[in-house]
């Protein structure tokens, strides 16, 4: 009995010590948001939600597998489908299992380095064409670490990993949300 009680006791510091962590990453990222007063929500997934030059977005902390996941997300209200992400063994494989989502543009060193999966895919085809859009969604990736780019669920997605030597700063993620705002005014223009 007493040593269930230690062993609640422990759980319930090892929680709240993760909260309090997870709250310390997320609170100093509310001063990007236009409200710059937005709380930290949620305990298992917490988050800080608002706008950014005015569109909805939230912004989530992940924890899987010993990760932790910056995750933003922009409210389009689309139903499309996209995923961008680095070309992998991986990717080459889900091209297999999924052709008629595999996109492609006319810039062979783009598809060389990034698969792109979407719905509709003629449209995103369409709007990876731009040079524009290709030169942000090559930025994002390679001078923000984007691990991923993906739209689904009516939200624009980007993610990407950091540790607690690189932390997720206003002064990093400030730069990925006007990428991802600029993908957003492009995207606009194609519905």
């Amino acid at each position: 009995m007493i040593e269930g009680a230690y062993l609640f006791i422990i759980f319930a510091l090892v929680v709240a010590a993760l909260w309090y962590s997870n709250r310390g990453i997320l609170r100093p990222l509310a001063a990007v948001l236009d409200e710059e007063q937005a709380e930290v929500e949620g305990i298992v997934t917490p988050y800080v939600k608002g706008h950014f030059h005015g569109r909805e977005v939230r912004l989530a902390l992940d924890q899987r597998q010993g990760k932790q996941t910056l995750r933003m997300e922009f409210f389009t209200g689309k139903p499309w489908q996209l995923q961008i992400e680095r070309r992998t063994i991986w990717t080459r494989l889900e091209k297999r299992l999924r052709p008629s989502s595999y996109t492609t543009t006319r810039e062979n060193e783009f598809n060389a380095r990034f698969a792109v999966f979407s719905f509709p895919a003629i449209v995103f085809a369409s709007w990876l064409a731009r040079p524009e859009i290709r030169a942000a969604v090559e930025e994002l990736f390679d001078r923000h670490d984007i691990r991923r780019i993906e739209h689904e669920n009516q939200n624009l997605k980007a993610s990407f990993e950091f540790n607690w030597s690189r932390e997720s700063s206003p002064n990093k993620v400030r730069p990925i949300l006007e990428q991802m705002t600029q993908l957003l005014h492009s995207l606009d223009s194609i519905s």
